[in-house]
């Protein structure tokens, strides 16, 4: 299993300007996206691209001639499921009363139709759905 870690500025413009694309887009158009945000030379989208590609989250696809496309490894949904999932997940192991603790806390503040969908995703893990959510 590939260990996520929380995305720095730039590598969330990155990934937004791919999860945003039906299909693969090129370092260029990735560059162009970002600038609107941030004025970046292109290199350095490139190497943003070539580090998220190693750390698993973007594949690179032979495109015509000497081009490559990038397109995320996985949609936004599941980056920052497992994201969290495993953020839990060290956090139950370092302070289980504690980590329980914020999180009841947390679920006063949801509003109902956010406690309506936590109550649909526990309802599916328990009834033995191993998707949690799609």
């Amino acid at each position: 299993m590939v260990r996520f870690s929380a995305l720095g500025k730039l590598e969330t413009l990155v990934m937004e300007a791919l999860w945003k694309s039906k299909e693969g887009v090129s370092g260029k158009e990735v560059h162009a996206k970002v600038h609107e945000q941030r004025h970046i030379a292109l290199t350095t989208v490139l190497t943003v691209l070539e580090r998220l590609q190693k750390k698993g989250l973007v594949v690179r696809l032979k495109d015509e001639g000497k081009t490559f496309r990038f397109a995320p490894s996985l949609s936004k949904e599941k980056f920052y499921r497992e994201l969290s999932r495993q953020a839990l997940q060290g956090l139950l192991e370092k302070s289980q009363q504690g980590t329980l603790s914020a999180f009841a806390e947390l679920l006063g503040t949801l509003t109902p139709e956010e406690r309506a969908e936590l109550d649909r995703l526990v309802g599916q893990r328990q009834g033995g759905d191993e998707t949690l959510g799609g």
